[in-house]
């Protein structure tokens, strides 16, 4: 009777030593499990700053992109405006030419007349009337091709104006456009980066799997997870 009550004792020591060394090992793996959680807490934790980092970014770049875009359609505008006016300026000049050129061409045969009745009537040593007429004409075409020839100066220094003006209100057109572009690639990339990190997992180790598991008696039982068909 004594030897079987000692080796009962024996046998609860025995039971008692594997309960506490299965209870340390599973003591260890919750702590490592906590840990993991922790670290865990602290990546979530970093990923809504992340996140909401990025919305403010993703709000300023498109409030941004807002004023750009409305800067950008005023500038081109204005360059629609000045490029009107060029144009303007351009047809006038042409104008002018043309009609400088149609007055020389005319300059030229009146002086050619002249020359002829002037040579005439020296050999039959009288005046023509014609003469006289082909004189005032050419006079006045000289007048005109005067006026003309001030018009043309004073066109052809407004065109430059006009073309610098334009110049420098496509170039502010160009850039704008150039910023609204940049700006929307910025958004459509802040757009990816939030995505991603909504979408984020964070994994622990697998010991948190141990979760998922009840320790009875030195015994560890599995939880089977159900899945819905």
């Amino acid at each position: 009777m004594k030897h079987r009550i000692t080796g009962i004792i024996c046998l609860l020591l025995t039971v008692a030593v594997l309960c506490g060394d299965d209870l340390q090992d599973n003591q260890k793996k919750l702590d490592k499990v906590q840990k993991d959680l922790q670290a865990a807490q602290k990546k979530i934790e970093q990923n809504e700053r992340n996140k909401r980092k990025n919305e403010n970014e993703i709000s300023n770049s498109r409030r941004a992109k807002q004023k750009t875009d409305a800067e950008m359609r005023r500038s081109q505008e204005v360059a629609r405006e000045k490029l009107q006016a060029l144009n303007s300026v351009r047809t006038e000049l042409r104008t002018v030419e043309e009609q400088i050129r149609d007055l020389r061409t005319a300059q030229i045969s009146q002086l050619d007349k002249m020359v002829r009745l002037s040579r005439r009537n020296k050999t039959l040593k009288m005046v023509h009337k014609d003469e006289h007429c082909l004189a005032i004409l050419a006079s006045k075409t000289r007048n005109k091709l005067i006026t003309l020839g001030d018009a043309q100066s004073e066109l052809s220094y407004e065109q430059s104006q006009k073309g610098q003006e334009y110049s420098l209100a496509n170039s502010d057109f160009q850039n704008k456009s150039s910023t609204s572009k940049n700006l929307a690639a910025n958004v459509k990339k802040l757009e990816a980066q939030q995505s991603r990190l909504s979408s984020c997992l964070l994994y622990t180790s697998d010991a948190a799997d141990d979760l998922l598991c009840v320790i009875l008696g030195g015994r560890r039982i599995i939880k089977n997870k159900t899945h819905k068909a």
